[in-house]
């Protein structure tokens, strides 16, 4: 893998832009498939507010064509109607105590979501 170039190391924001095609590569170099036992899914809610959305937002444009169910990112407080023990949830959280995220994840496990953090 290439090395990033240098950032400046007062703006970690900067730093982690710098980083984040080499990260992508490093996923696509070293992706295996990954297997979870549950429910059958129907459909797939990624959940991530402002920047940890932005995976999200990437799978979903990456795999619109060529998904097999129905994929929803949301950014809130708000789960759709339809998720449910069907629903595989992707939550998302750089700092690991986003509210809103923490919110969606109860409400996930009452609705028996099979959820992935």
């Amino acid at each position: 893998m290439n090395k990033p170039p240098k950032a400046n190391a007062l703006n970690y924001q900067k730093k982690d832009l710098a980083y984040f095609p080499y990260q992508i590569e490093h996923a696509v170099n070293t992706y295996r498939p990954q297997t979870f036992e549950g429910h059958p899914v129907t459909n797939i809610v990624i959940a991530g507010l402002g920047g940890s959305g932005i995976a999200g937002q990437l799978v979903k444009k990456f795999f619109y064509e060529v998904a097999p169910m129905p994929l929803e990112v949301i950014g809130n407080y708000q789960m759709p109607a339809y998720a449910g023990s069907t629903t595989l949830l992707v939550l998302s959280s750089y700092s690991g105590n986003t509210e809103e995220t923490i919110t969606l994840a109860e409400e996930a496990k009452q609705r028996g979501c099979q959820t992935y953090v």
